[in-house]
């Protein structure tokens, strides 16, 4: 990837729950050293089409420099883009919540515009458990439009500079799907993983307006988003803190 004399600075970054990250700074330029485990080589093929194809369809996504492994562990090296979470501008920035709201919705249409690529797995509704069974069904009756869907989108995976949108990150969870269901996802988070829910609800208006309409059927998509949440945070959080969004999903079933 990179010739070691060529590394003058290497340093461990914040990353997510599935790869290790580091920042490593040459004399030209810095990049993310994305290092994943032993089994996770279909997790970078997977990262990696999708960084290609939303950056052909002009979705910001850092650019992929190089793939390769060390000691087994695959790893993808790719710019190290520009800006800071969004979560850290919304509370630095208070005054560009609704603006920054509104480009985090705007850039959610536009990468829902993008046809997932060939060959990216399309079973979100049995992700990341199996869908209860008539949930399951009510879902596969819709119309699914196989476009490339991120779910995890949020303000930690957005990143923003000076009140502009710079990249989206972290596509470990993505795939080939309905964007209602993205939609879902970003809203369920938005409303149940907020530390300040007056200023999460200010940036849900802006994220709202920026989107567009949602679509029909969203409390089917709502149920499934809460079931997967307390699917993926099961052994992260506690009893207590899992049962809102236990709730969450009983409540839309019900609807």
């Amino acid at each position: 990837m990179l010739q070691p004399t060529a590394i003058r600075d290497m340093r461990a970054a914040s990353g997510g729950y599935a790869t290790s990250v580091w920042r490593v700074s040459t004399g030209w330029a810095t990049f993310a050293l994305r290092v994943f485990e032993p089994h996770q080589r279909h997790v970078l093929a997977r990262e990696l089409l999708v960084l290609r194809t939303a950056a052909r369809a002009g979705v910001p996504v850092p650019r992929v420099h190089a793939i390769g492994s060390y000691e087994e562990r695959p790893a993808m090296l790719t710019d190290w883009s520009a800006g800071a979470p969004l979560l850290n501008a919304l509370r630095s920035e208070p005054w560009r919540i609704l603006q920054l709201g509104h480009a985090f919705g705007r850039l959610q249409r536009q990468l829902h515009r993008v046809p997932a690529p060939p060959g990216l797995r399309d079973n979100w509704i049995d992700w990341p458990r199996t869908c209860e069974p008539r949930l399951a069904q009510r879902l596969r009756e819709l119309p699914d439009p196989e476009r490339l869907l991120h779910l995890d989108y949020h303000p930690l995976n957005v990143l923003a500079q000076r009140g502009q949108i710079t990249a989206i990150i972290d596509w470990t969870n993505a795939h080939a799907g309905d964007p209602r269901a993205d939609v879902a996802r970003t809203l369920t988070i938005l409303r149940l993983m907020a530390p300040q829910q007056v200023v999460a609800r200010v940036f849900e208006l802006g994220w709202r307006a920026g989107y567009g309409p949602f679509g029909r059927d969203m409390p089917l998509f709502y149920a499934w988003a809460g079931g997967a949440m307390v699917h993926d945070l099961t052994g992260r959080l506690s009893d207590v803190e899992l049962e809102p969004m236990r709730r969450w999903s009983a409540k839309w079933q019900l609807r």
